[in-house]
């Protein structure tokens, strides 16, 4: 989950972006956008992790802007993400974070197979506020081995 404090500079926004396509390049990152009405209006992420006692477990993000919610966007993005994910990274699991309060994003990662691992109190911090953490995960069934 991405959360900002404040709003990015250009500058700063540069650097992100610029990061990220590094990331990307590097094959760390998949990276999906969704486009309506010729707008982006939301993307999604997978991270494999570069430890090798952690590289099956990938870290997923996703954000959407309002009036893209509600229209089976997030689930297409997330399916279309996870075919993309799996084709490069050897993953066995998923994992996300997301705020405690969040009760509309809880339950449509539930809808697409996440469930709760555990819970850290005050361990996001959004505006100066400390804030519940939930972290979910979705296990993932071995691709079928090609012959």
């Amino acid at each position: 989950m991405i959360v900002v404090e404040k709003r990015l500079s250009r500058a700063q926004e540069a650097r992100w972006l610029s990061t990220r396509i590094k990331d990307i390049e590097a094959g760390l990152v998949v990276h999906l956008v969704a486009v309506m009405d010729g707008a982006i209006v939301g993307g999604a992420e997978v991270f494999a992790n570069p430890e090798p006692w952690r590289e099956h477990v990938g870290i997923f993000t996703i954000a959407l802007s309002a009036q893209a919610r509600g229209r089976g966007i997030a689930r297409r993005l997330f399916e279309a993400l996870l075919v993309e994910s799996r084709k490069r990274f050897n993953m066995r699991m998923l994992q996300l974070d997301l705020n405690a309060s969040n009760k509309r994003a809880y339950r449509f990662y539930q809808k697409i197979g996440f469930r709760k691992a555990g819970l850290i109190k005050g361990g996001l911090k959004h505006r100066g506020r400390y804030m519940d953490q939930i972290v979910m995960i979705k296990k993932l069934r071995k691709p079928a081995s090609r012959r």
